[in-house]
């Protein structure tokens, strides 16, 4: 008997139990939630916790295709890490050339026109572009600024026009030309050169030059104008001189036809003349002078078959111009310069 009374009271406790769970439903007056979490964070401290990764985005920007062509020399894109720059003792940011952004010519391709010895004709007008490398140094009162040459640049040929029966003051020969002449415009940014060319009866001639310099100009005419290409070929030599009273300015070109090359032309085969090139402009009133470098003469690669287009120039001149504020610039250029089409654009 004093066993059966605690058994009866289990009974009837767990047949409530089933009753209420079997009732009808109602708001309960406690309800738990029971969730599984790890420690790590149940107990964490907000405050200590390290901050999230940032998220990292990377963008892959494919290669040129000269880079999977065999033999790419990897070592003229390469930039110098900190030790290389720390022993060499040069703290200058090496900005590399970029490679050719058009194909190369094949090795069955073949010259389409060999050069010839004069221009018959002015080039065709457009615009032709062209590809880069080098550096630009500008000296100013303040401290010089030196940067990367544009990778990519143009220059327009204006249609020809004819002058006025003579090239300056000296009238042209009989057999000349009737003075058919052309504009070559150089475009750097604010920075533009606009040279007026002349086909005479025994070479190209430089008659006006014009250097605009943020909206401030410098002008040369020459005069006599000054021969930029003397017909003829290798082992052949000019030089040239004329002076712009007006401008206080005067003007020497020294040329000689050193060999002929071939140039790649983004897949066609130019042959030009290699021509020394020096030149020299003095200003009359200060006896200052500006123009390519003598200790390294500069070179062009001319083509007369094409209208005397310039299909390489490898630089290294000097400008001097005069700023927006009247204060004089120097222009230091140090450049190689290659066409990217025969063809007008």
């Amino acid at each position: 008997m004093t066993h059966r009374a605690p058994m009866r009271v289990v009974a009837l406790l767990a047949a409530s139990l089933l009753v209420a769970a079997c009732g009808p439903s109602r708001p309960d007056r406690l309800e738990f939630g029971v969730q599984r979490i790890a420690l790590g964070i149940a107990f964490v401290d907000e405050d200590a916790a390290p901050p999230p990764e940032p998220e990292v985005i990377v963008r892959l920007i494919p290669a040129p295709p000269e880079v999977y062509q065999p033999g790419f020399d990897f070592e003229s894109v390469r930039v110098r890490d900190d030790d290389e720059a720390e022993d060499e003792g040069d703290d200058d940011i090496i900005i590399p050339p970029l490679p050719p952004r058009c194909p190369a010519a094949s090795p069955e391709a073949t010259i389409d026109l060999p050069v010839s010895p004069s221009v018959l004709d002015p080039p065709a007008p457009g615009r032709y572009p062209r590809a880069n490398a080098g550096s630009i140094e500008l000296v100013t009162a303040g401290p010089a600024l030196k940067f990367p040459y544009p990778f990519e640049s143009s220059w327009l040929v204006s249609p020809e026009r004819k002058a006025a029966g003579k090239t300056g003051t000296v009238a042209l020969p009989s057999n000349a030309p009737t003075g058919r002449q052309w504009t070559v415009t150089k475009q750097l940014g604010g920075f533009q050169t606009i040279e007026l060319m002349e086909l005479a009866s025994n070479g190209v001639l430089l008659v006006e030059r014009r250097i605009v310099n943020a909206g401030v100009e410098t002008v040369l005419r020459p005069d006599p104008p000054v021969t930029f290409f003397q017909f003829g070929a290798e082992g052949d030599s000019w030089n040239s001189a004329g002076a712009d009273v007006a401008h206080d300015l005067a003007i020497v070109i020294q040329g000689s036809i050193k060999d002929r090359a071939v140039i790649d032309v983004c897949g066609v085969l130019a042959e030009a003349f290699v021509i020394g090139y020096t030149e020299q402009v003095v200003n009359l009133a200060t006896g200052e002078t500006s123009g390519t470098d003598s200790a390294e003469p500069s070179t062009v690669f001319y083509a007369p078959q094409y209208g005397g287009l310039v299909v390489k120039e490898q630089m290294h001149t000097t400008q001097r111009v005069t700023a927006a504020d009247g204060s004089p610039v120097v222009i230091n250029l140090d450049y190689v310069s290659t066409l990217t089409s025969i063809d007008p654009t």
